[in-house]
């Protein structure tokens, strides 16, 4: 599943010339993508790696980006 998220981010940029740094996941890819990484349960060194936020919505039927000015974490701090 990485390997895939990494290819849609490179397309992303391609494509809109800005970095992706949302990706929308459902809880089945959620758990697939978690499987790539040495710590499953660390989602913060799952976060950092992918330098984006993380979006779990039952339904996506397929990972897909965006890009938002604001992040996410920035909205809920205020």
């Amino acid at each position: 599943m990485l390997s895939f998220i990494y290819q849609i981010m490179r397309e992303f940029e391609v494509e809109h010339g800005i970095k992706a740094n949302v990706l929308y996941l459902n809880n089945e890819q959620f758990d697939r993508l978690r499987q790539d990484f040495s710590e499953p349960d660390d989602i913060d060194a799952i976060i950092s790696r992918l330098d984006m936020e993380l979006v779990i919505d039952k339904s996506t039927l397929h990972p897909h980006l965006s890009h938002h000015s604001t992040s996410y974490r920035q909205v809920a701090s205020f």
